[in-house]
């Protein structure tokens, strides 16, 4: 993808567009600010903003989204697999596991 950060294009793309999974870490992290914008700005769906969140570092307001919107599609499974990808990287894995 143009524009991503030096050294990130081997990195496995994270299923939103500007974000990828860096290898080391296992966490997603946003290697294209232009791209990711673009996308959630063209995106309806909630858990594409939590997924960002999550990228951007930011896990409390991920978290606060998360609950409204599993509130409202409790059913989602998108919203759940954020969920999972949220209490793993607060380091809640048993959690996280008993979600699935």
């Amino acid at each position: 993808m143009q524009g991503d950060l030096a050294g990130t294009g081997d990195w496995p793309e994270a299923g939103f567009p500007g974000i990828r999974i860096n290898p080391l870490s296992l966490l997603p992290e946003i290697v294209n600010e232009d791209a990711c914008e673009a996308a959630l700005t063209a995106s309806t769906d909630p858990a594409d903003r939590v997924f960002v969140l999550i990228a951007e570092g930011r896990p409390s307001e991920a978290a606060e989204l998360l609950a409204e919107a599993r509130f409202k599609d409790p059913e989602s499974f998108q919203l759940r697999a954020c969920e999972a990808e949220l209490l793993r990287i607060t380091h809640r894995t048993d959690r996280a596991v008993d979600l699935f």
